[in-house]
């Protein structure tokens, strides 16, 4: 026996340090509001940069900095599409005009019972309502509803089939906002998130259905780096 107990707890030392743990996260994922530095309006009345038909141009505007406001409770025809912009640290936010106390606190989760000081981006049939460049980068959307006026593959398509990372759309937030497909035709997802440094947090996914095939609230199977935190949804 007391040539036994040593050959023992040898083995058994030998079986803990033989583990593979697994790898710990390699970068973090900020999603604090960015601070903006200039502002557009997008509206219908007096005091607007761009009308309610002009959200392109208004996107093609932007510069790093700038926050561009939405009308809450406007109509938004997709698809449009986040061009590539100039490196910068800066972020572009897409947000509501309404105030930050319209909205649930930061790391609230929004609901749908906030959807009439949500502007909305509809995306048409089997269309899209957000598209990207490739190598679009720091945009940040907060309290926008994305919806699909029938069924859609993709209500926010992230990723246009890039083959290098070098290539990808990256560091794109979605803040408190409220994503759905249509109410009895679905969606087969609602964002597809081909990219890098992607977050989804604090918003409200639901109807996400399709007769004969799987669906999703998020997928991604071209990217790297996502944090998805507190999107709950049906």
């Amino acid at each position: 026996m007391r040539h036994l107990l040593p050959a023992f707890f040898t083995l058994f030392s030998l079986s803990i340090f033989a583990q593979t743990f697994p790898t710990p996260p390699q970068f973090f994922i900020e999603t604090c509001v960015p601070v903006p530095s200039d502002t557009i309006r997008v509206c219908d009345g007096t005091d607007c940069d761009f009308n309610n038909d002009e959200l392109q141009a208004a996107l093609n505007a932007a510069q790093a900095g700038t926050v561009i406001l939405l009308e809450a409770g406007a109509i938004y025809t997709s698809p449009f599409t986040l061009p590539e912009k100039p490196a910068s640290p800066g972020w572009i936010t897409v947000r509501t005009a309404a105030p930050d106390a319209a909205l649930p606190p930061a790391n609230t989760r929004i609901t749908p019972a906030f959807a009439s000081v949500l502007p909305k981006i509809i995306a048409p049939p089997f269309l899209q309502a957000i598209v990207t460049q490739s190598r679009a980068h720091h945009w940040y959307f907060l309290g926008v509803e994305f919806a699909s006026a029938a069924f859609s593959y993709n209500i926010v398509a992230i990723g246009t089939s890039e083959t290098s990372e070098a290539n990808l759309p990256h560091d794109l937030t979605f803040d408190r906002v409220y994503a759905h497909g249509h109410p009895t035709q679905g969606s087969r997802r609602a964002f597809a998130g081909d990219g890098f440094r992607i977050a989804l947090v604090n918003s409200w996914v639901s109807d996400c259905k399709e007769v004969g095939a799987d669906s999703q609230a998020f997928c991604a199977w071209n990217g790297t780096g996502f944090k998805l935190v507190n999107n709950p949804g049906r």
